[in-house]
Protein backbone atom coordinates (compact mmCIF):
# COMPACT_ATOMS: atom_id res chain seq x y z
CA UNK A 1 0.00 0.00 0.00
CA UNK A 2 1.35 3.43 -0.94
CA UNK A 3 0.09 6.88 0.12
CA UNK A 4 0.72 9.82 -2.21
CA UNK A 5 0.17 13.52 -1.51
CA UNK A 6 -1.38 15.79 -4.13
CA UNK A 7 2.01 16.46 -5.78
CA UNK A 8 2.58 12.72 -6.31
CA UNK A 9 5.50 12.12 -3.96
CA UNK A 10 5.37 8.93 -1.93
CA UNK A 11 4.71 9.59 1.78
CA UNK A 12 4.35 6.06 3.08
CA UNK A 13 4.76 2.59 1.68
CA UNK A 14 3.91 -0.68 3.42
CA UNK A 15 5.53 -3.90 2.32
CA UNK A 16 4.07 -7.16 3.63
CA UNK A 17 6.56 -10.01 3.81
CA UNK A 18 5.02 -13.13 5.32
CA UNK A 19 4.44 -12.39 9.00
CA UNK A 20 6.34 -9.07 8.93
CA UNK A 21 5.64 -5.71 7.44
CA UNK A 22 7.84 -2.74 6.67
CA UNK A 23 6.78 0.90 6.56
CA UNK A 24 8.76 3.58 4.74
CA UNK A 25 7.98 7.25 5.50
CA UNK A 26 9.20 10.12 3.31
CA UNK A 27 9.32 13.89 3.64
CA UNK A 28 8.20 16.38 0.97
CA UNK A 29 11.63 16.07 -0.71
CA UNK A 30 11.04 12.29 -1.01
CA UNK A 31 13.82 11.55 1.47
CA UNK A 32 13.38 8.54 3.73
CA UNK A 33 12.77 9.94 7.23
CA UNK A 34 11.65 6.78 9.02
CA UNK A 35 11.75 3.05 8.45
CA UNK A 36 9.99 0.48 10.61
CA UNK A 37 9.79 -3.30 10.50
CA UNK A 38 7.29 -5.13 12.66
CA UNK A 39 6.57 -8.80 13.39
CA UNK A 40 2.85 -9.64 13.15
CA UNK A 41 1.69 -11.67 16.14
CA UNK A 42 -2.05 -10.98 15.98
CA UNK A 43 -4.93 -11.05 13.50
CA UNK A 44 -6.39 -8.24 11.40
CA UNK A 45 -9.29 -6.24 12.78
CA UNK A 46 -12.27 -5.23 10.59
CA UNK A 47 -10.38 -2.10 9.40
CA UNK A 48 -7.46 -4.21 8.17
CA UNK A 49 -5.15 -3.15 10.99
CA UNK A 50 -3.16 -5.79 12.84
CA UNK A 51 -4.31 -6.29 16.41
CA UNK A 52 -0.83 -6.98 17.76
CA UNK A 53 2.69 -6.65 16.45
CA UNK A 54 6.22 -6.28 17.79
CA UNK A 55 8.76 -3.74 16.60
CA UNK A 56 11.89 -5.31 15.14
CA UNK A 57 13.45 -2.18 13.68
CA UNK A 58 12.55 1.51 13.91
CA UNK A 59 15.00 4.01 12.43
CA UNK A 60 14.78 7.77 11.82
CA UNK A 61 16.92 9.83 9.47
CA UNK A 62 17.73 13.54 9.25
CA UNK A 63 19.15 15.52 6.33
CA UNK A 64 20.82 18.86 5.75
CA UNK A 65 19.37 21.57 3.51
CA UNK A 66 20.84 20.05 0.34
CA UNK A 67 19.73 16.49 1.07
CA UNK A 68 22.83 14.90 2.60
CA UNK A 69 21.98 12.39 5.32
CA UNK A 70 23.13 13.74 8.68
CA UNK A 71 21.94 11.17 11.17
CA UNK A 72 20.46 7.74 11.64
CA UNK A 73 18.82 7.00 14.98
CA UNK A 74 17.63 3.62 16.24
CA UNK A 75 14.33 4.54 17.92
CA UNK A 76 14.15 1.24 19.79
CA UNK A 77 17.37 1.92 21.71
CA UNK A 78 17.52 5.73 21.24
CA UNK A 79 21.05 5.16 19.91
CA UNK A 80 22.33 7.55 17.27
CA UNK A 81 24.09 5.20 14.87
CA UNK A 82 25.25 7.76 12.32
CA UNK A 83 26.04 11.41 12.95
CA UNK A 84 27.93 13.12 10.15
CA UNK A 85 29.21 16.64 10.55
CA UNK A 86 29.91 18.08 7.13
CA UNK A 87 32.85 20.46 7.04
CA UNK A 88 34.98 21.74 4.19
CA UNK A 89 37.63 19.18 5.22
CA UNK A 90 35.43 16.15 4.54
CA UNK A 91 33.21 17.35 1.69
Amino acid sequence: MTSLPSVGNRLCETELMGNRYRDYFYDSAVQLVRFTERQIVGAQDPRGQYTDDTAIQDDSYTYDAVGNRLSLTDNLTNEQILDIMMTSANC
